[in-house]
């Protein structure tokens, strides 16, 4: 079997330049195919924003792309940079299942707050500052596959990346309606009796 030594750069929209223009894309792409690099890593799902035109955002939160991209397509652009100079290109999903940075949900919450992930008092899921889709809800998990899907059925990629937010949901998650109710429909004992006496059976979910 050949082993391919992967020699990856991240592309990411904070404090680079590299998305500014397609020039610099191409710049970029020059400079690591000569440094010895053979695959780029370009998010293509940051702030709750793709950096391709998607359909699926479009039609569910009526945002097409990044405002700071409109009339471009910043992933073809880099795929066929890449391509030029002999890079695989593999997007990276960065946001994953959060839905915002310090603004409380922001865009997607704020259109879909059905969607939030809840914690056991019932508050907005919040890990180091960023806010979360629940990852449980079935129509989360489609908007996300319909997310990838869209980018691998339109584009010439090498693969996809996720992130330490996909397909993770912070432990404090999974106290929404739905979740609990689901959890009731396989579990004998009550959640509310759970609640005051972590000691019975299933004590491990609540404490997570």
């Amino acid at each position: 079997m050949t082993i391919i030594e992967t020699r990856g750069v991240w592309l990411t929209t904070t404090g680079s330049e590299v998305f500014k223009s397609r020039e610099r894309i191409a710049e970029a792409m020059d400079f690591l195919a000569q440094t010895g690099f053979n695959v780029v890593f370009p998010v293509v799902w940051t702030k709750a924003l793709t950096l391709y035109p998607s359909k699926v955002m479009q039609q569910t939160f009526g945002v097409e792309i990044d405002p700071l991209f409109v009339g471009r397509d910043p992933l073809a652009e880099v795929i066929a940079e890449a391509r030029r100079v002999g890079l695989k290109v593999i997007p990276w999903f960065e946001y994953g299942f959060a839905s915002s940075y310090n603004l409380n949900g922001g865009m997607l919450l704020e259109k879909k707050p059905d969607w939030a992930a809840r914690d056991r008092d019932g508050n907005l899921v919040n890990k180091n500052g960023f806010e979360w889709l629940n990852s449980l809800d079935p129509q989360v998990q489609n908007f996300i596959l319909n997310l990838v899907l869209e980018v691998v059925k339109n584009y010439d990629v090498d693969g996809i990346q996720g992130d330490d937010r996909l397909p993770a949901l912070p432990s404090e998650g999974g106290y929404d309606q739905v979740t609990v109710q689901r959890y009731h429909q396989i579990n004998t004992i009550s959640y509310q009796a759970q609640r005051h006496n972590t000691q019975k059976p299933g004590s491990a979910w609540l404490l997570r």
